[in-house]
């Protein structure tokens, strides 16, 4: 009789070693501190690109590409039982996306993914490239009052993701000053 398996044998890495830093749920709010980067990165380097959350990325990143000459883009959406990984399969969207260094890192670099994922990333940057913009993804949750417009919440989110005051006033002073190299 062979000796018993344990599941920790079987694992890429020991999870009896290895805490979760973000306690096994993910926030939509980006970083500001480093620790809330630090989960971040765990976050991306724990992500598995296989079976539906492979075939969602494909799916939403081909649908782009494919609709960037059309007047409109079709909408996605993420749909799953609570706790199936919705929000961390957006994280992790987000910052394939927009793909920014965290400690020295590109965030895609912590992902393992497939090939045909990875090349629509890259044709993503020469699309990005040769259009002259920037990726950019606005994660977070609506603070919205069910009765109210959804435009100041959403313009709000915006703003925040890009690193800007929330207010609207005080947003457009600083992108006026940003605009005429005034800011410094």
């Amino acid at each position: 009789m062979g000796r018993m398996r344990l599941n920790r044998d079987v694992l890429a890495v020991d999870p009896t070693g290895r805490s979760l830093p973000n306690d096994g749920v993910t926030s939509l709010d980006s970083p500001r501190t480093d620790a809330a980067f630090a989960v971040l990165k765990y976050e991306l380097e724990i992500f598995v690109a296989e079976g539906a959350y492979a075939e969602g990325l494909r799916r939403i990143l081909k649908s782009y590409i494919d609709n960037l000459d059309k007047s409109t883009q079709p909408a996605c959406w993420v749909s799953g039982f609570y706790g199936s990984g919705k929000s961390h399969f957006m994280r992790v969207l987000t910052y394939l996306w927009t793909n920014p260094t965290i400690d020295g890192v590109s965030a895609r670099s912590l992902v393992r993914l497939p090939d045909d994922i990875a090349q629509l990333l890259k044709d993503l940057d020469l699309i990005a490239k040769r259009d002259r913009t920037i990726m950019f993804a606005a994660p977070g949750l609506l603070d919205r009052d069910q009765k109210a417009s959804i435009a100041r919440p959403l313009l709000k989110l915006i703003l925040s993701a890009a690193g800007l005051p929330t207010q609207f006033g005080a947003a457009r002073f600083v992108m006026r000053l940003q605009q005429d190299e005034a800011w410094d």
